[in-house]
C-alpha cells in the first residue's frame, strides 16, 4: 500500500513562535547599531578655541587641523573656531602664512586661547620680480620662489621635471621618458608657454631652461599675474625669473656634492602570449569577413608551444628592470674687496633600459659668475656658462 506524504501547514502556535523570534532579531540588530552609534559620539569631543597674533588680535582664516588626518577647519572672522576630536590622544596643529605653527597636545581640555609667534624668517625671504628684489612680506601680486635647497630635493637631468610639484599654479607634464628628453610642457595656470628670464636675460622657450644645472640656481621666481607685465607681451603667459649663485664676500669655499640612484618605470606592459595572438588574429579577421590566419592545427600548435610556435616576452628579452643614474658637481666661491666670484663644474649621466646600450645621456656644464663694485652706486657682472650633452638613442622608434 503506497502512501502519499502531503505537505501541511504549520501550526498557529509554532507560526506566532517563528514571529516573535524574527522581530526579537531585528530589535536586537537596531540596538547594536544604536550602541555603536552612540559609542562613536562617546569617542569624540568639541573643542572650541581662539587663534591671536602677537598682539592679541584675532587671526581669521588660520588653519586648525587634526594631525595625521585632513579633517580640520579655519577660524572664523573673529578668530574662533570648533572642532570635533577624538577624545584620547589628539594633536591639532594651528597654523598660519608668516606665523610659526604650534602643535597642541588636547588632553582633557575643550577651551584653547592660541598666540601664534610672526615667522620672521618667511616673510623676510627675498623674492626677485622683474623690476628688481622684493621681500615677501611687502608682495601684493601673484608671486611664487623656490629656493635651490627645495629644487635638489629631487634628482633629475632636466630641471623642470626638478620643479614638478612643488610651485603652486605650474603645471609640468613630461612627454617622454627617454634619457636627454627635454620635451617636456611647462606652463601656469593652465596658459601656454611662459617667458624665461635667466640672470636678467630673455631666454626662447623652455628647452635652454631645462637644461640648467639645479646646483648653479639660488632661486626661481615664477610671476603669475599683472607683476609679469613689465616684461611685455612675451609674458602674456606668465615669467620664470631664474638668478644663479653669486660669489659672498669671505674665504674661498669649495663644494663637492656627488649623487647615486637607479630608477625603474612606473609600469611595463604585460604582453600577450602567442596562443593569445593568435586567437586574437583569428577573431579580428572573422569580424571583418575573411578567412581564419591560422588553421586549427596551428592553434594547437601554439597551445602546445611547439617548435617554431613559441612565444618571445620583447620586453624582458630587450629592457632592463632598472637604469643608474648619477650626478657631481663641484664650485668654489667666495670674494675678497670689490671682487667676489663663483665658479661650477658639473657632469650628469643617465642610462637608459635598453640593454643593448643604445640609450643614455651624458651632460657637461660649466659656469663662472664674477661680480665688480666699480663705485658705491655701480656694479658689473661678469657671467659665462656653458654646456656641452651626448644623447645615444635607437635609430626608430623602439615600440
Amino acid at each position: 500500500m503506497n502512501k502519499q506524504l502531503l505537505s501541511k501547514p504549520l501550526p498557529r502556535p509554532r507560526r506566532r513562535t517563528i514571529f516573535w523570534r524574527v522581530c526579537l532579531a531585528l530589535c536586537v540588530t537596531l540596538l547594536m547599531q544604536a550602541g555603536a552609534l552612540a559609542q562613536s559620539g562617546a569617542d569624540e569631543t568639541l573643542i572650541s578655541g581662539e587663534v591671536k597674533d602677537e598682539k592679541n588680535s584675532a587671526i581669521p582664516g588660520a588653519s586648525i587641523v587634526l594631525q595625521g588626518t585632513t579633517k580640520g577647519t579655519t577660524t572664523d572672522a573673529n578668530g574662533k573656531f570648533s572642532l570635533s576630536v577624538p577624545r584620547s590622544g589628539s594633536v591639532i596643529i594651528v597654523s598660519f602664512l608668516g606665523y610659526k605653527r604650534q602643535e597642541i597636545a588636547v588632553g582633557n581640555r575643550t577651551t584653547f586661547d592660541v598666540q601664534l609667534e610672526p615667522s620672521s624668517d618667511e616673510l623676510q625671504e627675498v623674492v626677485v620680480v622683474g623690476y628688481g628684489t622684493q621681500r615677501k612680506q611687502t608682495l601684493t601680486g601673484a608671486i611664487s620662489n623656490i629656493v635651490s635647497e627645495q629644487i635638489k630635493t629631487t634628482t633629475h637631468t632636466s630641471l623642470a621635471q626638478s620643479l614638478q610639484g612643488k610651485v603652486a599654479g605650474v603645471q609640468i607634464r613630461q612627454n617622454s621618458g627617454e634619457p636627454g628628453s627635454f620635451s617636456t610642457n611647462i606652463n601656469i595656470r593652465g596658459f601656454g608657454e611662459p617667458l624665461y628670464v635667466v640672470d636678467g636675460v630673455a631666454r626662447d622657450g623652455g628647452y635652454e631652461f631645462q637644461k640648467i644645472n639645479p646646483d648653479d640656481i639660488e632661486s626661481i621666481s615664477v610671476l603669475k599675474d599683472a607683476s609679469a607685465a613689465i616684461f611685455g607681451i612675451r609674458a602674456g603667459n606668465g615669467v620664470v625669473i631664474v638668478t644663479t649663485k653669486k660669489g659672498k664676500q669671505g674665504k674661498p669655499q669649495f663644494s663637492y656634492n656627488v649623487v647615486y640612484g637607479r630608477q625603474s618605470p612606473t609600469d611595463v606592459p604585460k604582453m600577450t602570449s602567442a596562443l593569445q595572438w593568435a586567437e586574437m588574429r583569428n577573431d579580428a579577421a572573422k569580424n571583418l569577413g575573411e578567412n581564419p590566419v591560422f588553421s586549427p592545427e596551428e592553434i594547437e600548435k601554439f597551445r602546445s608551444g611547439a617548435p617554431g610556435y613559441q612565444g618571445t616576452d620583447w620586453y624582458k628579452e630587450t629592457l632592463n628592470k632598472s637604469s643608474g643614474q648619477q650626478q657631481h658637481f663641484i664650485s668654489a666661491s667666495g670674494g675678497e674687496g670689490v671682487v667676489n666670484y663663483f665658479t661650477s663644474f658639473g657632469y650628469q649621466k643617465e642610462n637608459g633600459l635598453l640593454k643593448s646600450g643604445d640609450m643614455g645621456y651624458q651632460k657637461y656644464t660649466f659656469r663662472s659668475n664674477i661680480g665688480i663694485d666699480l663705485t658705491k652706486n655701480l656694479k658689473a657682472d661678469l657671467i659665462l656658462s656653458g654646456l656641452f650633452d651626448k644623447r645615444d638613442q635607437p635609430g626608430d622608434n623602439f615600440f
